[in-house]
């Protein structure tokens, strides 16, 4: 993460929410609370959360955001997160959320740095 990130923030376009900046540990409850009130002030139906400008800091940070996914998916027939973050996409992958009602579009691969 930069030193120049932009602070986390939820925005709903068009029935679509919108999540982006960097979520720091010091942030995660304020944007997990706003992500599940965005999700629950969409219109009822299928709904799309565009993750393609998130970050999250660590690992304790996807947890709580998948906690909070779990609140947002609540009676809705499905959730996609488009371009969700790898760290993200794999842990919602181990835990077993995937498939079903909660679906991933292009998630993001981000390359490691390693010996060459």
């Amino acid at each position: 993460m930069s030193a120049a990130a932009e602070p986390a923030s939820v925005a709903t376009v068009d029935g679509e929410v919108f999540a982006e900046g960097e979520v720091t540990a010091a942030v995660a409850p304020a944007f997990c609370a706003a992500l599940v009130a965005a999700a629950r002030a969409a219109p009822a139906g299928p709904l799309m959360v565009d993750m393609g400008a998130l970050e999250l800091e660590d690992g304790v940070t996807v947890a709580r955001v998948v906690t909070a996914l779990r609140a947002a998916r609540e009676g809705r027939p499905s959730l996609t997160l488009r371009e969700a973050p790898q760290m993200l996409a794999h842990t919602l992958y181990k835990v077993g959320m995937l498939g079903g009602d909660l679906r991933l579009e292009a998630p993001r691969s981000e390359q490691g740095f390693g010996a060459s």
